[in-house]
């Protein structure tokens, strides 16, 4: 049966990296923030855990700057709303107006031509 949460100690077991490390990447990627309990301990929920382990895999692995990576993993939420739009569109038939959110479709665009900008760094 798996856990609800996990102390940092345990993710930085699970992670092969040191605590510190974790509390760093913690600073540097607004998009994650484990819970704290009344004594001010980090209880990671499984979603955090995920989110640690992309953001590894784009540090070590891929050995991705901290500034792409963090471009990445904080603009992600983006893509994932595009998608959502997608899906709902895809799930209209082709007779069917659409009311599209102009800024949403400005901001993706800006966000991906930066991607496209950053991954050619690499």
């Amino acid at each position: 049966m798996q856990k609800l949460y996990y102390s940092i100690r345990e993710v930085s077991e699970m992670l092969d990296e040191e605590q510190h490390i974790l509390r760093y990447w913690e600073k540097e990627f607004k998009t994650l923030k484990p819970k704290k309990n009344s004594a001010g301990n980090r209880k990671y929920n499984a979603k955090d855990i995920e989110l640690l382990k992309k953001i590894k895999e784009l540090l070590r692995d891929s050995e991705m700057n901290l500034l792409t990576a963090r471009e990445i993993i904080d603009n992600n939420k983006k893509l994932n709303n595009l998608n959502i739009i997608d899906g709902k569109i895809k799930s209209f038939d082709k007779d069917t107006s659409i009311s599209v959110d102009k800024n949403l479709i400005k901001e993706t665009i800006k966000f991906l031509k930066d991607l496209s900008a950053n991954l050619k760094q690499l």
